[in-house]
């Protein structure tokens, strides 16, 4: 549901088909970041992401090959939707 490397986080990089439908969260990745994410129709609709007191403030979020570069403080959290 989640991969992350580095200061890159790609969400949904391996979504079964029989999962039309879903959220997650909670999902911990790398650079102290946490992750909650939903989907309908077997396409990303939003993630929400957490920084934590450690993370570095800059990634770059992924999706089916589209990227952002996403900035939220340590501490802070900000949306993203697709």
């Amino acid at each position: 549901l989640l991969h992350s490397h580095g200061d890159q986080i790609t969400l949904l990089p391996a979504l079964p088909k029989n999962w039309p439908q879903g959220s997650f969260a909670g999902l911990r990745a790398r650079g102290d970041y946490t992750v909650n994410a939903a989907w309908n129709n077997g396409a990303l609709t939003e993630a929400h992401i957490f920084a934590g007191p450690n993370a570095t403030g800059k990634l770059r979020l992924s999706y089916k090959g589209k990227a952002k570069n996403i900035t939220v403080k340590p501490g802070e959290s900000t949306k993203v939707h697709y």
